[in-house]
């Protein structure tokens, strides 16, 4: 099975969105930016906005996504978008892990 064209097109915006979960929860958990991953000290490099992963950091993201697209169609699911919506990027909402004017989060 294959994922249809205009549902691959909005893998990249679901990618950003699995990393910026990811990345706010790490944060939520006390987690901060190092150039290294060390479970003791609680840093990771991957805590940086999506554009800034490097390329393979981000295919993984969006093999996650296009894996549970599959998934959803394979049990018999659609997926449509409302054609009065307009595609918005990840990075458009408030809760935003990278917003810089939501202060609930430390950055």
């Amino acid at each position: 099975m294959e994922i249809p064209v205009d549902v691959d097109r909005v893998v990249e915006v679901l990618a950003a969105r699995v990393h910026d979960e990811w990345a706010a929860i790490r944060i939520s958990e006390g987690w901060r930016l190092g150039k290294e991953h060390d479970a003791k000290r609680k840093t990771h490099p991957s805590l940086v906005p999506y554009p800034s992963l490097p390329p393979e950091e981000r295919e993984v993201d969006r093999r996650t996504v296009r894996a549970t697209i599959l998934a959803l169609l394979e049990q018999g699911f659609e997926i449509r978008r409302d054609s009065s919506e307009t595609l918005r990027s990840s990075s458009d909402g408030p809760d935003d892990p990278r917003d810089p004017e939501d202060k609930s989060r430390p950055h």
